[in-house]
């Protein structure tokens, strides 16, 4: 009688604890009173249970069964699918350890459910629990689910079979490895469910062709007609998770057939989306199978012309084909960022950046290395001064030819300096407007690296006119206090101190009737302030 009491008490208390544990989650999941009496409950089991061998035993058991169970080890295996409890006991044999499990527990779900269909079932009961018990959370399922696919030879046929009835099943996830699976040990039962597949109005399914492929090793079996078409139809999706898997594919296929890779690769749809763009010259920047010499003229235009629809150019793979571009296609490179700043004014879209500018710029282009540097340079200010816009479209565009100038050719080199002196020297007043704008882009330190540029550039602006030497300095002004200070907390900028030195250098050189005299004292002035504010943020801070 007592043991059948004691059972009871036991099952009643993780009853209890089940409870409080469910009604936290669905009721008040994230309350402290709720959280609070559930820990009040688990607190009332751990003291019956220590002041009672009897009731401590019979949890015990109830634990060890519950453990033991094929439903427990099953549940706990695709919640924590690489074993990261498991490595606490020998993480040097871990590994090892952690497969020889897998393996064992695949093999004991396989005799249990030897038809496919029955075990993905089971396998779904269980992703279920998982996520009634953590709807929000990770979990990494798909090692198990990979393991009985290699184990149960209908389990992959009954994967897909499902998916395709049922596209919200818990187990199309797995709809990917399946095909593989299918497609390596026997390739025709493979190709013929891909078609199924690609035969679908779902996305999703289509991607999972373009997962399977991509993880196939095309060195060591055949890459054939089947496998072209279906890329093909892939990479020209609308969908970007079908045309990112296929992106993915195409590494796979250029390892045996790089022509081919390259052929998907320029059927590829990106449409306005950066991440897909980037994924895609990725191909032509990393790795050895499809570099990026391997391009031709018309496939560089081609990818350009791809790239106009994305609206930022972000992306690390992006920016390294641009660079490149920008030096072997440098006359195309430049087309194509007047082309984006054209466009830009045209919809007056503030969104769409034509270039990557300032802290935008991750991989610089590489324009100084074309072999016809100065002809672009004249290009771009031809281009510039030949611009007709008005009123809104007038600002857009002065602010993103800017940018492209910057750059382009934004380190003011000796040549773009030189080539500057020489137009100021017979522009009028329209033309020192354009110089002004580019001049906004000049690094902070050029009013002091160029003085002597400086000094002729104000004297003829204010030759052309009161409104040309306002814009000239208030550009080179802008320029000289613009962009980033670094340093300690209270104490003044390393770059203000430089600054009031050579400013008061400088000054001491000039008269007061000079054109930059004004210049000079304003960005002096500015720097006194600077160095007083810091000081004074000090001393309040002390107080």
């Amino acid at each position: 009688m007592k043991k059948l009491r004691a059972s009871y008490t036991i099952k009643s208390y993780l009853e209890e604890l089940d409870q409080a544990g469910r009604k936290f989650k669905k009721t008040l999941k994230g309350h402290r009173g709720q959280l609070y009496s559930s820990m009040q409950t688990a607190q009332h089991f751990i003291v019956k249970c220590s002041e009672s061998k009897m009731l401590n035993s019979q949890f015990i058991r109830a634990a060890q069964t519950l453990t033991a169970s094929l439903e427990y080890r099953v549940f706990a295996t695709l919640s924590d699918g690489y074993g990261m409890e498991f490595r606490r006991f020998n993480p040097k044999t871990f590994e090892a350890d952690w497969n020889k499990f897998l393996q064992s527990l695949a093999s004991e779900l396989v005799a249990k459910f030897p038809e496919g269909e029955s075990l993905r079932q089971f396998i779904a009961e269980q992703l279920e629990h998982i996520r009634a018990a953590n709807p929000d959370g990770s979990s990494s399922t798909h090692v198990l689910y990979g393991t009985l696919l290699r184990a149960s030879p209908t389990l992959p046929e009954a994967t897909i079979a499902d998916a395709l009835k049922d596209p919200a099943s818990l187990t199309v996830r797995f709809v990917g490895d399946a095909l593989q699976t299918l497609w390596l040990n026997d390739i025709e039962v493979g190709r013929t469910a891909m078609q199924r597949l690609l035969a679908s109005s779902n996305p999703e399914l289509q991607s999972h062709v373009g997962r399977a492929l991509a993880a196939i090793n095309f060195t060591q079996r055949p890459y054939g007609p089947e496998e072209a078409a279906a890329l093909e139809q892939i990479v020209a999706s609308e969908h970007e998770w079908t045309v990112f898997s296929a992106i993915h594919a195409l590494r796979s296929v250029a390892k045996t057939n790089a022509e081919d890779a390259l052929r998907l690769a320029r059927l590829t749809n990106i449409g306005a989306n950066p991440r897909l763009a980037d994924e895609l010259l990725c191909l032509f920047s990393f790795g050895e199978e499809l570099r990026y010499d391997r391009l031709s003229k018309d496939d560089v235009q081609l990818l350009l012309d791809k790239l106009m629809e994305v609206p930022e150019l972000n992306g690390h793979w992006t920016e390294t084909f641009l660079s490149n571009t920008s030096k072997s296609f440098p006359g195309m490179a430049l087309d194509f960022f007047i082309a984006r700043v054209e466009r830009a004014v045209s919809t007056k879209s503030w969104k769409y950046r034509p270039t990557n500018h300032g802290p935008y710029v991750h991989v610089p282009l590489k324009f100084k290395e074309a072999t016809n540097y100065g002809a672009l340079l004249a290009k771009t200010v031809q281009w510039i001064s030949s611009a007709s816009y008005e009123e809104d479209q007038r600002v857009l565009f002065n602010y993103r030819a800017r940018e492209l100038f910057e750059a382009a050719f934004g380190a003011f080199d000796e040549e773009v300096v030189q080539f500057l002196d020489l137009w100021s020297e017979t522009s009028d007043e329209a033309g020192f407007k354009i110089i002004a704008n580019l001049m906004e882009e000049a690094p902070h330190t050029f009013v002091f690296t160029h003085k002597e540029f400086v000094l002729a550039l104000m004297t003829r602006a204010q030759r052309a006119g009161a409104d040309a030497f306002k814009y000239v300095g208030s550009a080179l002004f802008s320029a000289s206090i613009g962009g980033i200070r670094q340093g300690a907390a209270g104490e003044p900028f390393a770059r203000d101190i430089e600054s009031k030195q050579k400013c008061e250098e400088i000054l001491a050189t000039l008269s007061k009737f000079s054109p930059a005299y004004e210049l000079y004292d304003g960005l002096l002035k500015h720097a006194d302030g600077e160095i007083a504010r810091s000081k004074r943020e000090r001393e309040e801070f002390e107080d």
